[in-house]
């Protein structure tokens, strides 16, 4: 197996900084929008500082990260996507499914076919 050189135990990460929050962004004019830190403790570094190439991808990583660390994740992606599960969810309900018992567990597989010849010989 290999052995990663750099790592970083989720346990050694104190906190999520975004944008002027960041150590790397104090001070400077340059844009801030996109950058973020791991405040850690316990390891030689005080903190990881990244800059993500464009928002999307600052969502996908500050969401995954608070999710790590047991946090609300709180992107605009992912209250995009809250909003569309619980729209599904109403749709769902508002359906005529009254008297319709679902079963909880799911059909039984039925067995396999004879054959797998399913096309037909055009000659």
């Amino acid at each position: 197996t290999e052995e990663l050189q750099s790592k970083l135990a989720v346990s050694d990460i104190r906190a999520l900084l975004v944008g002027r929050d960041c150590p790397h962004m104090k001070g400077r004019k340059a844009s801030h929008q996109l950058a973020f830190s791991l405040a850690l403790e316990g390891v030689d570094l005080q903190s990881l500082d990244c800059v993500a190439p464009d928002e999307l991808a600052l969502s996908y990583w500050t969401d995954g990260i608070n999710a790590l660390l047991g946090q609300r994740m709180q992107s605009k992606e992912t209250e995009k996507d809250l909003d569309t599960l619980l729209s599904m969810e109403i749709k769902l309900r508002l359906l005529d499914a009254e008297g319709v018992t679902i079963p909880q567990d799911p059909p039984p597989i039925p067995p396999d076919p004879p054959h797998y010849h399913f096309c037909y010989d055009l000659k």
